[in-house]
């Protein structure tokens, strides 16, 4: 520092003493580690005071001694030379110089004792207020002055705070500057041997620096990259490159961590996370630095073929146990009843029971009970000779004889009349099928497996289903639970969705934003997963920058009527709160808010159902 100009006094001496103090961290030593202020523990402070005035001398001295924050050690020195040599020789904490000292002015004094590179804070008295002075004195590198009449111990306090305070700030910053400079000449070798890789661009996207391992998996030379545009050397996948301009396009604030896929120049193909960072001091450039995932791609990758079954995907405990069970049932010839509401995948289910087991290389039939009369359906599902019926000009095989070998799915086998339910309990227990119109019965070797939305014991009970039918076909149940019972399932869902809607509809759609997801994820879904591909499919046609936004999702997923909160003003009941945490993401105040009450309110029905948000998260279905 020596005679370098020293940072401008503060203006406001009326800064709290408090606040100076949380502000700073005395580098003194005080006993039992406590700062000053805080712990009311004096620490000990070697005060020098210069000045040729006996009688001020001591003032100060009296004032110093009884400040509480520190123990003062003071030292007298009456002749400025002697002090100068004194300091010089062995530095105290602070000097408070007076600036008439006979001959030697204090700024003399203080002009040599920065000259001589004394570092250590010097505040200068005055018995008199100038300007000039104190403009004078700054320069030449005192750290704060004081006026005699001013002076107090609240003042002395004050100033003592604020230049050790400073004093302390400026040795933090000169370690830091030391510690830069050390560093800076293994900056790049420790990029180089991180598996990091960084590139700096200007707004123009030239390449301004490249590590060693950005060269790998960028695919640039590392000799001609500087100066080119980052889109003629990265081997960005065409797919993905159009959403990596567009996020360095963006303003700084609104980037965010963007996943691509690489070329790397072995070959090899990479996935790579780039975080893009505001380039101090070049406006418009960015610092991309680039994290290979591959690995753990690949592990997520095997995770969800764990979590995946054919079109099946899930990760939630409801759909974990329906993936096992259509493993462990795939594996079996067994009769299967799948249950679930609309929309929920029951077909998906079935397909996968087929794909999974010894009869994959046959066929796979489905036919919707529901929506054929029974003469259609009869002569559909067992096949008719000719002359069977008005307009039946030839023999014909039922769906049941071409599945054989296979799989014949009966999907809402809760609308089959009685009759037909009849034909089908024969079909189960003899396999083996007569033709309409025909008397011989014929072997089969068909799979069945039976799908509803309805509840098929209160059929039962009205008189509407077979009892003995509901025996054959409930062999063994599958229970497909609804989308809102599997809330969590949804990101992977729409991933998937993501997928193909971008690839049906040739649009560049990659993900969806945070908002976009948190409003997925608090829609009730009474379409269940159909309802979810259809908006997925939506928001890839509405969105227009690659990335989907809260906007782009259908009227009534983007727009809902209103938070969800239990209905006929009855209490919150537990699925209520866990439904608002789900949406709210763990976020207790934004769950009350999206219920409508206050958080007190929220955790008094907590308390009143003897939950904590964590067991009400990890208990409930």
């Amino acid at each position: 520092m020596g005679a370098a100009v020293r940072p401008a006094w503060p203006t406001d001496s009326s800064q709290p003493e408090e606040a100076l103090a949380a502000a700073v961290r005395w580098p003194f030593a005080v006993p039992g580690g406590a700062d000053p202020g805080a712990g009311g523990v004096a620490q000990a402070l070697r005060l020098a005071v210069v000045d040729d005035d006996a009688v001020h001398r001591q003032l100060v001295r009296l004032y110093a001694e009884t400040l509480a924050d520190w123990s003062v050690q003071v030292e007298e020195h009456a002749d400025g030379d002697q002090a100068l040599a004194a300091l010089l020789a062995d530095p105290v904490d602070v000097v408070l110089l007076d600036y008439h000292l006979g001959e030697a002015s204090g700024l003399q004094i203080l002009t040599r004792l920065r000259q001589a590179g004394y570092l250590r804070p010097v505040v200068i008295l005055s018995g008199t207020a100038a300007t000039q002075t104190a403009h004078a004195l700054w320069r030449a590198g005192a750290d704060d002055y004081l006026e005699k009449s001013d002076l107090q111990p609240e003042t002395l306090a004050r100033s003592l705070r604020h230049v050790l305070g400073r004093w302390h700030a400026e040795r933090r910053v000169d370690a830091a500057h030391r510690a830069l400079a050390e560093s800076r000449d293994h900056l790049a070798a420790v990029l180089d041997s991180l598996r990091l890789g960084v590139v700096a661009v200007d707004a123009h996207g030239a390449t301004q620096f490249v590590n060693r391992w950005a060269t790998a998996v960028f695919g640039m030379d590392p000799a001609s990259a500087i100066g080119r545009r980052w889109s003629d050397l990265w081997a960005v996948e065409p797919a993905d490159r159009a959403a990596l301009a567009a996020m360095l396009a963006r303003p700084a604030a609104q980037r965010e961590r963007l996943t691509v896929r690489f070329a790397a120049a072995d070959g090899a193909r990479r996935q790579v996370d780039l975080e893009i960072l505001q380039q101090p001091g070049h406006s418009g450039g960015a610092i991309v630095c680039a994290y290979d995932m591959t690995e753990i791609a690949d592990l997520k990758q095997a995770l969800r073929d764990r979590q995946r079954l054919g079109a099946l995907v899930g990760s939630s405990e409801p759909m974990i146990k329906v993936l096992q069970l259509v493993r462990d049932l795939a594996a079996m010839d067994t009769t299967v009843l799948i249950e679930g509401e609309t929309g929920t995948g029951k077909e998906l289910v079935a397909r996968a029971l087929h794909d999974h087991s010894t009869r994959s290389r046959g066929p796979f039939i489905a036919v919707n009970c529901g929506g054929l009369a029974e003469p259609l359906l009869s002569s559909l599902l067992f096949g008719h000779r000719r002359g069977a019926f008005t307009g039946a000009q030839a023999d014909q095989k039922g769906l049941l004889e071409a599945a054989d070998g296979g799989t014949l799915l009966l999907d809402e086998v809760g609308e089959v009349t009685p009759a037909l339910q009849v034909a089908l309990l024969r079909v189960l227990q003899e396999r083996e099928i007569t033709r309409l119109g025909d008397t011989v019965p014929r072997k089969i070797d068909v799979r069945v497996l039976a799908a509803t939305h309805r509840h098929l014991p209160d059929l039962v009970q009205q008189g509407l289903f077979r009892q003995d039918l509901l025996y054959r076909l409930r062999v063994a149940r599958i229970a497909v639970p609804p989308l809102r019972q599997r809330r969590t399932d949804i990101p992977m869902l729409v991933e998937a969705f993501l997928t193909t809607a971008a690839a049906s509809t040739g649009r560049v759609v990659h993900s969806v934003d945070a908002d976009a997801l948190q409003r997925l994820l608090a829609h009730d879904w009474p379409g269940n997963v159909r309802e979810l591909k259809s908006a997925v499919e939506y928001a890839v046609i509405h969105c227009r920058r690659g990335i989907i936004s809260g906007h782009d999702l259908p009227p009534e997923v983007a727009n809902p009527a209103g938070p969800p909160q239990a209905s006929d003003g009855q209490p919150l009941e537990p699925h209520d709160l866990r439904r608002a945490l789900l949406a709210a993401r763990g976020n207790r105040a934004r769950a009350a808010r999206l219920l409508g009450i206050g958080r007190a309110t929220f955790y008094r029905r907590l308390a009143e159902l003897g939950l904590t948000p964590q067991e009400l998260m990890e208990v409930l279905p």
